[in-house]
């Protein structure tokens, strides 16, 4: 579906307001993910430089543009400013701009944007954080899971695992159900049961999925520890399986299932590659919420094309 001429005097505005309020969820998030491993408030004390704790200004807090007129650096101690944070400002920016240009063109409701926004940007942080510290804070997916049941509950037929969005139906986990209930049962409590129950069945599936995975890895790799792409003798860490229960209550039971085969391929190719350049050492760890984030936002942005390649891909095989 095409932008109607209304909608398309107005997109270049509706273009700039995705693009702007992607970039300030950008700069909230560089806090998220500075903050939420040093165990610190996010509301307390304001925004500051981290090495003379300088309160920054108003002007200083612009998304990707503050870091330019700044020349990178802090306007009172002059320490660098890392260029992780225009970086992920426009990477936000850009993720909320092209799912506001899918849903559009794509003609999925409007409020459907909100449980993706929120999604791309628990993905996003969780990857982050992961990359630099080796963990997936419970203070970032505990409210995350409690949002997918909210949003699932508000907006049911908006909810990223709703039958809508998965026409193929692949699996067949995300329809309707039985026909006749749809006959007796108010619309708005039929669809909020069908949502409700697909965040369940995401959420329980891709746990105990991604749980046996890490018990039989347990079992191959047994005490060699090092030897183990955790580092830790673990070949998945349990903030790895809470994230995958987060995406999965996000995006439900069908879709999980694909977005699991994508991290798992990512994974393995950045491995191969890293392993090819001699660039994993011994006791060298590679985490995987980088991949999960990366194959949850491919996913957003392009489902219906991945479920085509996904299973062109299983019947070739």
């Amino acid at each position: 579906m095409q932008p109607t001429h209304s909608i398309e005097t107005a997109l270049p505005m509706l273009d700039t307001v995705a693009f702007v309020f992607g970039a300030c969820v950008g700069s909230f998030l560089n806090v998220v993910v500075w903050r939420l491993p040093r165990h610190e408030s996010l509301l307390s004390p304001p925004s500051h430089c981290p090495h003379c704790n300088h309160r920054l200004r108003p002007w200083e807090n612009v998304p990707i543009l503050a870091w330019i007129f700044l020349r990178a650096r802090c306007s009172s101690c002059r320490n660098r400013i890392s260029v992780r944070y225009p970086l992920v400002e426009a990477l936000v920016a850009i993720i909320f701009f092209l799912l506001w240009r899918r849903t559009l063109t794509e003609a999925l409701p409007l409020y459907s944007l909100f449980p993706a926004f929120f999604l791309a940007g628990t993905v996003i942080a969780a990857g982050i954080i992961d990359l630099e510290h080796r963990i997936i804070p419970d203070r970032l997916l505990a409210p995350a899971l409690l949002a997918a049941i909210v949003f699932s509950l508000l907006w049911p037929t908006a909810s990223l695992a709703a039958p809508p969005r998965h026409p193929a139906g692949w699996l067949g986990l995300a329809g309707i159900g039985n026909q006749p209930l749809a006959d007796w049962i108010p619309p708005y409590f039929l669809q909020s049961a069908v949502a409700v129950k697909n965040v369940l069945l995401g959420a329980v599936g891709a746990g105990v999925f991604m749980l046996a995975i890490r018990k039989v890895g347990r079992l191959l790799w047994g005490r060699t520890a090092k030897r183990a792409p955790t580092g830790s003798g673990e070949v998945l860490g349990l903030g790895d399986v809470k994230l995958l229960i987060v995406v999965g209550a996000f995006v439900g039971p069908d879709a999980i299932v694909a977005v699991i085969f994508i991290a798992s391929l990512l994974g393995t190719l950045a491995g191969a590659a890293m392993l090819a350049f001699s660039r994993m050492r011994r006791g060298w760890s590679l985490p995987y919420a980088p991949y999960i984030a990366a194959a949850t936002i491919l996913w957003l942005l392009a489902e219906t094309q991945l479920f085509a390649l996904i299973q062109r891909f299983f019947i070739y095989i």
